[in-house]
């Protein structure tokens, strides 16, 4: 159990200032009311300021202090230790606690994801339920200027929009922030000056993510050249909080008048409105209407086809989704995505062809002497001399065959049951198609006379798909 260092004690002085500047902060943004309101503490500084700051506040609005710790399964005894300690602060502060506790690292494997993506996912589910167990209206957490200000950072390194550069909202979701106008170190002050310990978790000591060495290194360092990066990022943060609540005024004027919602889910877009919108309020639409996590590739491309596609163009949508254009109106609604006709595709050999549809890009080159290396995922080589003119990608159709070596001709839909190919997958596998017929089942085989012979010139063909390739550069837009 840590305190904290302090060459100068906090004064009585501060304790009232940084009191009334959370007071001013909660006010201005109607963080605090009459109810239940739970506090997430993990047991450091922040988190134990969060709720002792709550509760003193909360004696003037009529909130009740409810505490919520999670136990990740990552730290061994010092994480026993932390939810012991969380217990003995509920029990001072005489407010009741829920403990949560999950195998995180299980869940990195299960689900493929990053430790601190899978934590993160834990925790927030374990404190959904239990604000629902406890009645609370709000979950509060323990963040600060300087998460305020790396989260802008992070944003701001891998490209956002204006939801991503305000960083971490004072209020969204059922989640309050009541110390984002304080720093940590004003946090550190309070716990001395009102004598209440708290835990230092050594892994923030560590550059073993991203967020850490915005912390540890990348921020420090701003601080010492330019002077107080931290402030100034927290305030533009909350400058441009402002600019978006007056923003999500004008998305929500605009959605209702280009959009009608169906009794069964599906919204329709009036096709001429949407011409007369501005571009950053189309975009903004589509992403309330397909969801926050919609990649900016996606919204780019459905913005476009709804502007200038033809009746009757498609394209899929995150979770089982897609867009139909109609005359006058684009259909986005949950449909199937085997129900989705992907379109014919045109080749560029060589060159790049990136396609909305199909969310992929399809890049072709010649090589002068093909080397025998074999062709790995959605890749393949084909002879050179097997393509004479134009090249099309496109879906399978019934009664496609392909002529394969040392089998013969060979229906298609009998090569995706022997490739174990879900019949909703089929009609989503590309086919390379010249005059002379179906020349390769991208991923999986190549025709007999498309074959190449080591050492003569080949097409090498290669499909990434958007999500893979714009990973890093999605507008996450929040």
């Amino acid at each position: 159990m840590a305190r904290g260092d302090s060459s100068e004690a906090p004064t009585s002085l501060h304790v009232q200032q940084w009191r009334n500047q959370v007071w001013r902060w909660c006010k201005a943004h109607e963080l605090l009311r009459a109810g239940v309101l739970l506090v997430a503490v993990s047991g450091g500084a922040d988190s134990v300021c969060a709720a002792t700051m709550v509760q003193e506040l909360g004696q003037r609005t009529g909130t009740r202090l409810a505490l919520a710790h999670f136990h990740h399964g990552l730290r061994g005894d010092a994480a026993d230790e932390d939810a012991a300690f969380v217990a003995r602060l509920a029990d001072r502060l005489g407010a009741p606690v829920w403990f949560g506790s999950a195998r995180v690292g299980d869940l990195v494997k299960q689900r493929r994801l990053s430790l601190e993506a899978a934590a993160h996912e834990s925790r927030w589910q374990f404190l959904q339920r239990v604000r629902e167990q406890s009645g609370a209206y709000a979950i509060a957490t323990g963040h600060t200027a300087d998460d305020q200000a790396e989260t802008v950072l992070l944003h701001l390194f891998r490209g956002s929009g204006l939801r991503g550069m305000m960083g971490l909202a004072p209020k969204a979701g059922g989640v309050i922030r009541p110390l984002l106008s304080l720093r940590h170190a004003d946090c550190t002050g309070w716990c001395q000056e009102r004598d209440f310990a708290w835990r230092e978790d050594a892994s923030n000591t560590e550059p073993w993510c991203q967020r850490n060495r915005l912390r540890l290194e990348v921020l420090p360092w701003l601080e010492e050249h330019m002077g107080n990066v931290t402030g100034r990022l927290a305030h533009t943060a909350e400058l441009l909080w402002a600019d978006w609540q007056q923003l999500q005024e004008e998305i929500e004027e605009a959605c209702q008048k280009v959009v009608h919602a169906e009794s069964d889910g599906v919204f329709l877009i009036d096709r001429h409105l949407w011409r007369d919108t501005s571009p950053s309020l189309r975009w903004q639409i589509l992403r309330k209407l397909t969801g926050r996590g919609t990649s900016a590739s996606v919204i780019m491309a459905a913005d476009r086809l709804l502007r200038t596609g033809m009746t009757g163009a498609e394209m899929p949508l995150p979770g089982k989704r897609c867009l139909r254009l109609q005359r006058d109106t684009g259909q986005i609604g949950s449909l199937l995505r085997e129900e989705l006709t992907l379109p014919q595709v045109t080749l560029m050999l060589p060159g790049d062809v990136e396609s909305p549809a199909w969310r992929m890009t399809i890049s072709s080159t010649l090589e002068d002497s093909w080397s025998g290396v074999r062709a790995q995922g959605m890749e393949a080589y084909l002879a050179a001399r097997s393509i004479h003119g134009m090249a099309i990608l496109r879906p399978w159709q019934a009664g496609d065959r392909i002529d394969l070596q040392g089998v013969g001709r060979k229906k298609l839909q009998d090569l995706f049951v022997d490739s174990r190919i879900a019949r909703w997958e089929r009609r989503h596998v590309p086919l390379v198609v010249t005059e002379r017929g179906i020349a390769c089942v991208m991923g999986l085989r190549v025709a007999e006379w498309a074959l190449p012979q080591e050492g003569e010139p080949v097409w090498h063909l290669k499909m990434v798909r958007c999500s893979d390739r714009l990973r890093e550069q999605e507008v996450r837009g929040g």
